[in-house]
């Protein structure tokens, strides 16, 4: 098993730091050991116990670096250290950063890897529940989709008003990610309450991966790359937004759902028929119309049928009224030549407008069921335009 390999080779790492007394990193991969290991793994308490006493000589360090006079750098790595292993990686991060900038302006005798390599570690961790202020610059010019409202409702019988100014998808090392500007949602109970309402200038989106299934993820709470104390958060307009909902919220809907969203509030002339067919399932979710859509699919549906009955019902037109034998062409007939188009559009887009009256009917009077009284009405338009048709007689 992948688990199984991958804690061997963090305890193997843990010791080979240990030969080189890197105790940082010796701990580190100690305890990513013991957390992969399952209770009943007797490498679990092999890992706590490497772990245990990498940390122990961590402890008696600093003793031995007061006399090296290196006693500074030494209490900034712990500091940064123990914030990684207690989950605090934005604290990490800036204290690393600190460090490794205080070295990198030195020049003297490098930048110790313990550094470099927590300040990556911290930083990865920071991004789970954070973002960069300068991922958003420019990233107004790529968005692809703007003004997008919808709903979300929820499994507990709340429900999320969610509105988005723009909307930017890219993907990144092999992740596909979203930046939301300036985006508001308001949580409200079933009777139509306000639980609470935010508003955040940029958020960041993320699939998240739950019981094989993938959830949007939003990052709400934005940090600067370089200093600290120039966050931005979301601001609460409305009501009491609980705490651990402030910097992450994961909507409760399918990520896959969200291209459908927006092609929604694109309205249903955009759409293409596949789109139409799997939003219709879900438009009620979400607070759009499933009439609407229903009614734009039998429409396209039927469109084909209707041309193909004017067709038909022209060429009966056409035989009626031809040229007998003795009967010759003349001059002024050219003047219909203008107005044949024009009434030939009015003729089409009255058919088209009749039909959609009658497939409003039959949408409103039988909504799962509209698409049979339609098929079954143009069948028998297009029998009659046919039995018409071959009716017809030579004189």
């Amino acid at each position: 098993r992948i688990d199984v390999i991958e804690k061997m080779g963090h305890l193997d790492r843990s010791d080979a730091a240990s030969k080189k007394h890197d105790y940082f990193n010796a701990h580190y991969y100690a305890m990513l050991a013991w957390r992969l290991a399952r209770d009943t793994d007797p490498n679990k308490a092999l890992a706590l116990r490497k772990a245990a006493e990498a940390w122990n000589h961590v402890s008696e360090g600093t003793d031995k670096f007061t006399e090296q006079g290196d006693l500074a750098r030494y209490q900034t790595k712990r500091a940064g250290y123990e914030a990684i292993q207690n989950g605090d990686y934005l604290k990490a991060y800036y204290i690393f950063l600190a460090e490794y900038e205080k070295e990198k302006a030195a020049k003297s005798g490098g930048i110790d890897p313990d550094v470099e390599r927590f300040l990556e570690v911290a930083r990865k961790g920071l991004l789970e529940s954070f973002f960069f202020i300068d991922e958003t610059a420019n990233i107004r010019l790529f968005e692809s989709a703007r003004d997008v409202f919808f709903v979300n409702r929820r499994s507990d019988d709340t429900v999320d008003a969610i509105f988005i100014r723009g909307m930017t998808f890219m993907r990144t090392a092999g992740k596909d990610v979203a930046y939301l500007r300036d985006l508001e949602i308001a949580r409200l109970t079933r009777d139509g309450k306000t639980v609470w309402r935010i508003s955040v200038p940029y958020a960041k989106m993320f699939p998240f991966e739950q019981d094989g299934q993938s959830r949007p993820e939003l990052i709400l709470h934005a940090v600067d790359r370089n200093r600290v104390g120039e966050d931005v958060l979301p601001a609460v307009i409305e009501g009491a937004l609980p705490p651990q909902e402030r910097s992450v919220l994961l909507l409760d809907m399918p990520y896959s759902d969200l291209d459908l969203i927006v092609a929604a509030n694109r309205g249903p002339q955009g759409m293409s028929l596949a789109e139409m067919f799997l939003i219709s399932k879900k438009a009620e979710k979400y607070g759009f119309s499933r009439d609407l859509y229903q009614r734009e699919i039998i429409n396209r549906i039927a469109e084909p049928f209707l041309i193909l009955i004017l067709s038909i019902y022209a060429l009966i037109l056409g035989w009626k009224y031809r040229l007998g034998k003795n009967s010759f062409f003349r001059a002024w007939w050219a003047l219909a030549i203008p107005l044949f188009p024009i009434i030939t559009l009015f003729a089409i887009e009255t058919v088209r407008y009749l039909a959609r009256l009658c497939i409003v009917a039959f949408v409103g009077l039988a909504p799962e069921r509209a698409l049979v009284p339609t098929i079954v009405f143009l069948t028998v338009c297009f029998l009659i335009v046919s039995i018409s048709f071959f009716a017809q007689r030579s004189d």
